[in-house]
């Protein structure tokens, strides 16, 4: 059987790095085995890094953002949508399943489901979710508006954004407005004019 084993970590001259391994076998004698690192502790440094500034553009956008697995579970979220799920009780964490959260918010009342509609609402968003076609849709949201957007990746997975368009649909509805007014006020004076 096999004694108890040891490693170090050792850094070598011109940044090279190197794990030296001692294992003690049965027989009483000691191997010692070395495996030159550098590279792998390089690579870690590069997707450390890489993963950094990836969280950090994502957190850096304005609107939710949100990257669901091919197995539909949460992997990757900026604080916004974060503040987007809590409005309807949801509390953002790696592993999520989308279902769930869906479930949550139906009950929430916050969408004004009826009882016998939340089922029927929660299959056809997991249909739209699970669309491989980039899916957009506005609804009224927590006294405002919001938008959807979601677009599958290559590996099956479903990237998505939620953007508070309240603005925007106020401005829609000045220039619905003024159209209209403006139609009316054309009217008048066609019907002037003919007079």
């Amino acid at each position: 059987h096999q004694r108890p084993e040891r490693s170090l970590d050792l850094g070598l001259a011109g940044g090279r790095q190197m794990m030296v391994r001692q294992q003690k076998l049965s027989n009483g004698a000691v191997a010692w085995f070395g495996l030159d690192t550098t590279r792998l502790k390089h690579a870690g440094r590069r997707a450390e890094e890489a993963h950094r500034q990836l969280t950090d553009a994502v957190e850096a956008l304005s609107d939710g953002f949100c990257l669901y697995d091919a197995d539909e579970r949460l992997v990757l979220f900026n604080s916004h949508y974060a503040a987007f799920l809590r409005t309807f009780g949801v509390e953002a964490e790696v592993g999520l399943l989308y279902e769930d959260a869906l479930r949550q918010a139906a009950a929430s009342e916050l969408f004004g489901i009826p009882e016998a509609s939340k089922e029927e609402w929660i299959q056809k968003r997991l249909a739209l979710h699970r669309s491989p076609d980039v899916v957009r849709f506005d609804r009224p949201f927590n006294g405002g508006w919001a938008r959807a957007i979601e677009s599958s990746t290559r590996d099956g997975s479903r990237v998505g954004l939620r953007i508070d368009i309240s603005e925007l649909k106020e401005q829609e509805a000045e220039l619905r407005g003024a159209r209209e007014a403006a139609e009316i006020a054309n009217s008048a004076k066609s019907m002037f004019l003919a007079n």
